[in-house]
């Protein structure tokens, strides 16, 4: 399965217009025909089928203070799979690849806290990292 990484300011007003169909089918929330709900993304994962982008996974990435420590965060974001391909292992195949992307920051800080927007995803420390 390829999963495509696309940077925020690299998304083509194509799959722009492709995730913003797929969110407005998986989620009961008004998304307003954007392809975010609230806010712009660092990065959007998305696997397709035929042309069309049939999973979709956003990760934020954020620096906060805990105490005395800044620490990076990296959020996920609407998931979503088609419903015609749900039980493929888009949504994992999806997280593993964040996961990966999650843990780059690592290289330039000592810690680094995986949270999920999403309930059971399991939080994975990297090599060098503290889990929070």
């Amino acid at each position: 399965m390829l999963i495509e990484r696309i940077p925020e300011w690299d998304l083509s007003a194509a799959d722009e217009a492709g995730i913003a169909a797929l969110l407005a089918q998986s989620f009961p929330t008004d998304f307003g025909g954007r392809s975010f709900f609230t806010h712009h993304h660092h990065l959007r994962l998305v696997t397709r089928d035929q042309g069309g982008i049939v999973g979709h996974m956003a990760l934020v990435l954020r620096s906060v203070d805990l105490g005395v420590r800044r620490v990076t965060i990296a959020g996920l974001a609407e998931v979503a799979t088609d419903a015609a391909h749900r039980g493929k292992g888009i949504a994992a195949a999806l997280l593993q690849v964040a996961i990966s992307e999650a843990k780059a920051p690592c290289r330039a800080s000592s810690t680094v806290a995986i949270v999920s927007t999403s309930a059971g995803l399991a939080v994975t420390p990297c090599s060098g990292c503290q889990l929070l």
